[in-house]
């Protein structure tokens, strides 16, 4: 059965969660999940991987804030995030913690 989410996005939600699973924010096994990105955006391109974590117990509105807030104040995050692309994915999770896990996954041309 297809997925009905295109396989950028597909990754992020994997990540988010994958984070959120462990507590940890990162870019855990980005050198393999780069290939794996790689090969499934159409056209070519060169993914990027954007992360972050909110405080604890926040809703979702003020974890998203949070998190767009944190890569504001990274020059490589903000670049990735504002950057034309042809293809995005964003995705939070919660973890058992209360902390929100974002990632974005981007076509970096």
């Amino acid at each position: 059965m297809a997925s009905r989410f295109p396989p950028w996005l597909e990754e992020a939600q994997e990540h988010a969660q994958y984070q959120a699973n462990i507590r940890v924010q990162g870019h855990q096994f980005w050198e393999s999940r780069f290939q794996r990105i790689l090969s499934r955006l159409p056209g070519g391109g060169s993914p990027r991987e954007v992360c972050a974590e909110s405080w604890g117990y926040e809703n979702l509105v003020e974890a998203a804030i949070e998190c767009v807030r944190c890569w504001r104040c990274s020059s490589g995050h903000w670049s990735a995030v504002r950057s034309q692309s042809r293809f995005f994915g964003y995705d939070m999770k919660r973890g058992d913690n209360g902390v929100w896990y974002a990632t974005g996954i981007v076509d970096g041309r």
